[in-house]
């Protein structure tokens, strides 16, 4: 009697067979072990793990927006450093103060051309007009109390009178109050060909920068002048009678400005 054995097979026999094999072959196609299939799917990952992480602050700024005033604090802190410079004493007594309206215009233009060829043969190829209004600017005129000296009082009216000649108010140059605010400036600028392609920023500091020097300018007109000795003579008048004893018998003070030329004027 012959006994009969059924043939063994490999998957019978070793089981684990079955996925070493098909396995072995996934990774030689770029499976678990290569990077061709991973990439894609970290990508994805990723994106879903920004989107969730979008959605999340959101959401806490929406909670935090809806929470009461009174549970959410801020704190801030800063820092100012300041350093004293010298003290100056000057002998400079303000008279009146003005407010001033500056306005400053600049155009620039570019050319196409050699210098030295004639104006017609040149080509302008951009330009640029930039116009600037500051209000709220301030000067203080000031009277030079170094110009009182003796030879500049004298005492008429049988002693009545007391004349005291002192130079003409002037704007104090290291007291202009240049407007400060930025909404409170009104810019505009005109920009056309191939200035476009071109920032206008550096125009636009380059007119603010003028605006001093526009201010010092319409403070220093004859007819501000005028109006400035007009209306300073009656102060210096007053704060002189104020610091005579009545005893001395001087009644009345008349202050007299002198320009630079030494000529007199009031």
């Amino acid at each position: 009697m012959c006994a009969y054995h059924s043939p063994m097979t490999e998957t019978e026999e070793f089981p684990e067979a079955r996925r070493v094999g098909p396995s072995h072959s996934f990774s030689a196609r770029g499976g678990r072990d290569g990077c061709g299939c991973c990439l894609p799917g970290s990508l994805i990952a990723l994106g879903l793990v920004l989107l969730f992480g979008w959605l999340g602050m959101r959401s806490c700024e929406r909670t935090v927006a809806s929470l009461p005033r009174s549970l959410i604090t801020t704190e801030v802190v800063q820092t100012v450093v300041a350093q004293l410079g010298a003290l100056e004493v000057a002998p400079r007594f303000v008279v009146a103060t003005r407010e001033i309206t500056a306005e400053v215009s600049r155009e620039s233009i570019t050319t196409f051309g050699a210098g030295w060829l004639p104006e017609l043969l040149t080509v302008r190829v951009g330009r640029t007009v930039t116009h600037i209004r500051a209000p709220g600017n301030r000067v203080q005129y000031i009277v030079d109390l170094r110009s009182i000296t003796p030879g500049s009082i004298e005492v008429t009216a049988e002693g009545r009178e007391l004349v005291v000649r002192v130079a003409s108010p002037t704007i104090d140059p290291q007291m202009v109050d240049i407007q400060s605010n930025p909404a409170k400036f009104e810019v505009l600028v005109d920009k056309d060909w191939l200035h476009h392609a071109f920032s206008a920023q550096s125009e636009v500091d380059a007119a603010k920068a003028a605006i001093r020097e526009a201010v010092i300018v319409a403070g220093s007109h004859p007819a501000a002048l005028l109006e400035a000795r007009t209306d300073a003579a009656p102060v210096l008048e007053a704060v002189i009678r104020g610091m005579i004893p009545p005893e001395v018998g001087v009644t009345q003070v008349r202050v007299e400005f002198q320009s630079g030329s030494g000529d007199e004027g009031k």
